[in-house]
This record gives structure tokens, C-alpha cells and sequence, in this order.
């Protein structure tokens, strides 16, 4: 009879796999509730680095509009549609010197049940 020793065998028992298949599943697990969260933050992102480049996108139309131009006029203005943004503009005249004007714009969009937006504030002078 040939009977081999089992000492200086290596291996896992049954109880350590099934122990490190539970800590594998915890981690993906973690892993997996951030993603939709992550894609979330992604998407908002996406919509207030467009938001900006539209509301920059107008103070550089009004930097080429001349000093008599109606947008530039004293008052509230719009709103106007910008690709799916809503723009909004306010005009102040001899601030915070003469001749200057201070222009704030805002740009707003919808987001579910409610609405974020962004603001730019710009002073040209003409």
C-alpha cells in the first residue's frame, strides 16, 4: 500500500473560498451603487460647462453690438431660447463708472421636476 502524506500540501480549505467569494462580493457591490451616481454628476457636469458656453457666448455678442444696440439698453431682457437653455439678461447703465454697463446673464434649463442654472456677470464698455 503506498499512502502519500498530505503535510506541505498547499491549497484552500473550502470555509477560506467561501469567505473571500463574500469580501469579492461586498467590494463589487460598493463598486456598483457608485456608477449610477457617478454618471449623474457626469451628465450635470456636461450641462454647466454648456450652460457657460452659451451664457459666454451672448457677452460676446454684446461685446461686437454697438453702444446703441437694444439688448444693451437699460432694463431686464429676453428670454431667449438657446439651443435648450432659456437666457436672461439684465442691463445696468453708468455702473459702476460712465459709459460702462454692467450685464448679467443668466441661463436656465430643466432638470426634472425643477430647474438649475448658471450666472455670468460682465461689465463692457461703450
Amino acid at each position: 500500500m503506498n499512502t502519500a502524506s498530505r503535510k506541505g500540501q498547499g491549497g484552500f480549505s473550502m470555509i477560506e473560498l467561501m469567505v473571500s467569494t463574500v469580501m469579492l462580493a461586498f467590494v463589487v457591490t460598493g463598486i456598483a451603487t457608485l456608477y449610477p451616481r457617478a454618471m449623474a454628476y457626469s451628465v450635470q457636469s456636461r450641462q454647466l460647462n454648456r450652460a457657460f458656453s452659451v451664457a459666454h457666448g451672448i457677452v460676446e455678442e454684446f461685446y461686437r453690438m454697438p453702444a446703441g444696440a437694444t439688448a444693451l439698453a437699460a432694463g431686464n431682457h429676453g428670454p431667449v431660447q438657446r439651443e435648450n437653455f432659456t437666457c436672461t439678461w439684465n442691463v445696468q447703465l453708468d455702473y459702476p463708472i460712465t459709459k460702462m454697463r454692467r450685464v448679467t446673464v443668466g441661463v436656465t434649463w430643466p432638470t426634472g421636476a425643477s430647474f438649475d442654472s448658471v450666472g455670468v456677470v460682465t461689465y463692457i464698455l461703450k
